[in-house]
């Protein structure tokens, strides 16, 4: 377009380990470059007949010193972001159904409860990898669905990954010891994490 701003655009993908990948994307114009790398946790879904139909996956954002870091703002990506704000310090996407103007997400529908489910395991499993990489510190807790006010099951589609991340920290050695290692909380006390995490 004559005037317009040009640009480019690139996309750099790294496979960490099965279903596992570190990407990194920039965009640049004649002023700036803006970079920013993701560690990405996938698995497929499969519709009722079983055919392979995408997949979710749940992205963490690294900093320049390859560690986690909260997002501000999380919306869910159906391909492309949709209206709903999930709430989460990373970012989410599935082949979710939406609304005809594919920018919202119904909430009931069954086969968005099932990705949403899957999501929840993937979640799981990213925690177990990151901990298992020892790259899983209190910066990663930050970015989990721990507030059970924004993740009511009659208000968040996403109460499932609340659930999940709750139990896997009570139940898994997941969360960082001050002298190395990580041990798990049973039972668990959302107040007393949050506030391991406030100290940490």
């Amino acid at each position: 377009m004559n005037g317009g701003d040009t640009g480019l655009y690139r996309r750099r993908s790294e496979k960490r380990d099965e279903h596992v990948r570190r990407v990194t994307v920039s965009d640049q114009t004649a002023e700036q470059q803006n970079t920013e790398s993701w560690l990405t946790f996938s698995r497929p879904m499969h519709d009722p007949d079983g055919k392979q139909v995408g997949q979710v996956e749940v992205a963490f954002r690294l900093n320049e010193n390859e560690q986690v870091v909260p997002v501000s703002r999380s919306p869910l990506f159906v391909f492309f972001p949709t209206v709903v704000e999930t709430s989460l310090g990373f970012h989410v996407q599935g082949p979710f159904r939406t609304t005809p103007s594919r920018d919202n997400v119904p909430f009931r529908d069954d086969w968005n409860q099932r990705c949403v489910q899957e999501l929840a395991a993937v979640l799981v499993n990213a925690l177990t990898w990151l901990c298992k990489a020892e790259l899983l510190e209190v910066n990663v807790f930050r970015c989990l669905p721990l507030d059970p006010e924004k993740f009511d099951e009659d208000k968040s589609m996403f109460a499932p990954l609340f659930k999940q991340a709750k139990q896997a920290i009570a139940t898994r050695r997941l969360l960082p010891r001050s002298d190395g290692g990580h041990i798990f909380k049973e039972p668990l006390s959302l107040i007393t994490l949050g506030a391991y995490i406030e100290e940490a």
